[in-house]
């Protein structure tokens, strides 16, 4: 019978993974290359604080109530912007509440509507700009 070699010795590949803060061997690489080229040292620190500093960003985001409500106010004013034709077809001003729409639509829909004697392509670009509005206006 052959005896078992034990492969984790010698092959490092195959050795159990463990955690690089415990590990001596990395400790020992990381101790190495401080000592031994301290600008490339430097520079591998810069950027994991960078990386850090970018993966905790987006919880300083949310976690600001502030920055948050600027944030909803940009998105707003993009939306108004891309919708400014609906608003104008409407007759109402960027920023409506949705009780607005409705009743810029009630007042539209009696001038526009076909069976009023209103033109029908028009009447559906009406309604259609009145669905787009409710579905980005605000309560």
């Amino acid at each position: 019978m052959s005896q078992q070699r034990d492969v984790t010795r010698h092959n490092p590949y195959k050795a159990p993974v463990t955690g690089e803060r415990n590990d001596p061997n990395i400790a020992k690489m990381w101790e190495e290359i401080r000592t031994q080229s301290p600008k490339f040292y430097q520079d591998i620190k810069r950027q994991e604080a960078r990386v850090e500093a970018h993966r905790s960003t987006p919880n300083k985001v949310l976690d600001d109530p502030i920055l948050m409500a600027e944030l909803e106010a940009l998105a707003q004013a993009a939306r108004n912007k891309l919708y400014t034709n609906e608003y104008m077809l409407l007759g109402i001003e960027p920023g409506a509440t949705k009780r607005d729409v409705k009743n810029a639509y009630r007042r539209q829909a009696r001038k526009l509507h076909p069976d009023k004697g209103g033109d029908a392509e028009a009447f559906k670009q009406m309604y259609a700009a009145y669905r787009k509005l409710l579905t980005i206006v605000k309560e």
